[in-house]
């Protein structure tokens, strides 16, 4: 590994399960000799399970009560967790996202060594094809001269909140990367070994066709208990995955 340092941001909304899965994925698999900090913003006035992450190694937790809703506080939370952020490079994801294999920090070491500054697990599909902050890893640098909010025009939104990056790398000749993502390509899933193949959430691919990274989606209202749909991973099923197939406990 040449990357030796690395701060870990992710917003969080009163999701104590999402939280605690997330940072121990990360310490399961990561290597030695590289250091992480995590950065667990709390997008709210809740501490009912603060103590019980700062149990975990090297995290800081950080109250943003005034965050506000939706994109909005997504954004505000990493940018609060950026002004705390002392490395060179940077991990900002969502807390309902796992680590779920080590090739996850050679993968991304690989791609920094050849001189990417923005690599990203998930592109979406709009317009812009901006690499999600649903995971994705920046130079820190980079990541604070950029506005994270969504931007809109006529009332609808156009690019999400962390897509400037995105953008603002492409303006600047920056060199991105983004590995495959069974979210928009499903048929990805028909090629992955047991469990993950069974597994219909979105899974980020590296370049040898191993799953690395996996994302709920819509895991804050899944532990709020208000979003649910048939067809959908729900959170009762993610920990189970993530505690019996993966290890992560």
């Amino acid at each position: 590994m040449n990357l030796k340092k690395l701060s870990v941001i992710a917003p969080s909304f009163k999701s104590k399960e999402l939280s605690l899965l997330f940072v121990k994925s990360f310490e399961k698999f990561k290597p030695k000799n590289l250091f992480i900090h995590y950065i667990i913003v709390e997008n709210s006035s809740d501490v009912s399970y603060k103590a019980e992450i700062l149990k975990l190694p090297n995290v800081t937790w950080i109250q943003n009560p005034n965050a506000g809703s939706g994109s909005e506080a997504n954004a505000s939370g990493i940018e609060v967790g950026l002004s705390k952020t002392q490395t060179e490079f940077v991990f900002i994801a969502h807390n309902d996202t796992a680590v779920v294999d080590s090739r996850f920090f050679s993968s991304f070491d690989k791609k920094i060594s050849e001189g990417y500054e923005l690599v990203g697990t998930l592109q979406s599909v709009n317009r812009t094809r901006a690499y999600h902050v649903s995971g994705l890893m920046i130079k820190t640098s980079i990541a604070r001269k950029v506005d994270l909010r969504p931007i809109y025009s006529n009332g609808f939104m156009i690019e999400d909140v962390g897509d400037p990056l995105t953008t603002y790398c492409r303006e600047k000749g920056i060199l991105t990367y983004c590995f495959k993502n069974t979210s928009y390509n499903e048929e990805l899933h028909e090629n992955l070994s047991p469990p993950f193949g069974f597994f219909k959430t979105a899974t980020c691919i590296d370049d040898e066709g191993f799953p690395i990274f996996l994302h709920l989606s819509r895991g804050t209202p899944k532990s709020q208990s208000t979003f649910s749909k048939p067809d959908r991973i729900n959170l009762k099923d993610w920990i189970y995955f993530l505690e019996n197939n993966v290890g992560i406990v």
